[in-house]
């Protein structure tokens, strides 16, 4: 009994990541009818319990304060507010509810798996990729 219970706590450990540090993904929209190209870059700060996601590019740039639910490997980002304490934007509109899931990260052989929920870039943009990359563990 005592060994299988040590193999099932060595099992979670490993199956568990250390998701501490910054991510970023970034996104070609494509050309708009204007002529420019449109891109979107994201980058997840994460250390702890806590987070930020910060969201700019064309007619964009948004600070969410986001938490998180942690589940084996994957690790959901969830909506808590903006950076200003509020629900709504700056236009005062409640794009997300509070805990609605904005993007799920899990990790699949060595690579980050992106999971679009809450938030989705772009009609186009597939819903799962490999869009985040951690550029700094902490």
């Amino acid at each position: 009994m005592i060994m299988s219970t040590i193999g099932f706590v060595a099992t979670v450990a490993f199956v568990t990541p250390n998701w501490n540090g910054v991510f970023h993904c970034d996104i070609d929209l494509g050309q708009s009818n204007a002529g420019p190209f449109v891109w979107i870059e994201y980058k997840l700060q994460i250390q702890d319990e806590e987070c930020t996601l910060r969201s700019l590019g064309v007619q964009t740039d948004e600070r969410i304060k986001c938490k998180l639910n942690r589940r084996g490997p994957a690790l959901d980002v969830l909506f808590e507010s903006y950076s200003n304490g509020n629900l709504t934007n700056i236009h005062g509109v409640q794009v997300y509810e509070r805990d609605a899931v904005l993007v799920q990260l899990r990790q699949d052989q060595g690579r980050i798996v992106t999971q679009w929920f809450t938030i989705q870039p772009s009609e186009n943009t597939p819903q799962i990729s490999h869009c985040f990359q951690r550029t700094e563990k902490r």
